[in-house]
């Protein structure tokens, strides 16, 4: 998933958050540029990545891995959120794995203008 992300070019401070969802284990990076600023953290992410005029024309990548813990069901789900800029961004993708310890490969990309 690749999104446009429109921040204020002021000092408006945007935050990310992404949760994996459906009680399943998730691992996530975060990369802006080529900066590493989130390795490998499990669970939710939440972080300040910079202001509308540190961001502008600059791209984020984020990376998780989900795998499928819970034997009730064989349902993934990531949401993306980018608050702070022009309007708020959310999204949820879905996934449906085969078997209990199948995993999931999420990847979004950012482009703040």
């Amino acid at each position: 998933m690749t999104q446009a992300y429109q921040v204020y070019k002021d000092e408006t401070q945007i935050r990310l958050t992404i949760i994996i969802g459906e009680a399943q284990l998730g691992v996530t990076s975060v990369s802006l540029e080529n900066d590493l600023i989130v390795n490998n953290q499990v669970g939710t992410v939440e972080i300040i990545l910079g202001t509308g005029n540190s961001l502008t024309g600059k791209s984020l990548y984020c990376g998780s891995t989900v795998t499928d813990v819970r034997t009730e069901t064989n349902r993934t789900s990531i949401t993306y959120r980018l608050a702070g800029g022009v309007n708020v961004y959310e999204n949820t993708l879905q996934e449906t794995v085969n078997n209990e310890g199948d995993v999931v490969r999420y990847n979004a990309s950012f482009f703040f203008f």
